[in-house]
């Protein structure tokens, strides 16, 4: 595999349309309007099962690709440090119940995010333990900026 820098998924996702790369990682949000216009295929997701979303579309693993080959993110909502504590918790507890009205979660639905209520302290611990994991295969890849 080699890296190709675009500035924007747009602009990817029609260089594999066009053939001038042979694939690309992408997400359901980012990929659905080309995929809809019969402009890419889905060949796997990397989940650990098929998404309701697509149910035709195998895992990684079903496609023959390594087992357990998952990829995941989380979005969060930030502050300013020092914000003080009711109100990083007010916006917290506002935003979890916002998450779970059914027309929110139908949208999200739509791009296979799944809302998670995590406290401020789990989104910190999640943070590193992601960090820690990447950092990881970074050098185990022995990958570095050039």
């Amino acid at each position: 595999m080699q890296h190709v820098p675009y500035k924007e998924v747009g602009q990817l996702y029609a260089a594999v349309s066009n053939q001038e790369v042979n694939w690309s990682m992408a997400t359901l949000a980012s990929s659905q309007g080309a995929y809809q216009a019969g402009k890419l295929r889905y060949l796997a997701v990397a989940a650990a099962k098929r998404l309701p979303q697509m149910p035709d579309v195998p895992t990684v693993a079903e496609n023959g690709g390594p087992k357990n080959f998952e990829i995941n993110s989380f979005v969060v909502l930030l502050a300013p440090k020092g914000t003080p504590a009711a109100i990083r918790d007010k916006v917290n507890a506002d935003v979890a119940k916002v998450l779970t009205q059914p027309d929110i979660k139908q949208r999200l639905e739509t791009f296979a995010f799944q809302p998670i209520n995590w406290s401020p302290d789990e989104i910190r611990k999640q943070t590193a333990s992601r960090s820690q994991f990447y950092r990881g295969l970074i050098k185990k890849a022995n990958v570095s900026l050039e």
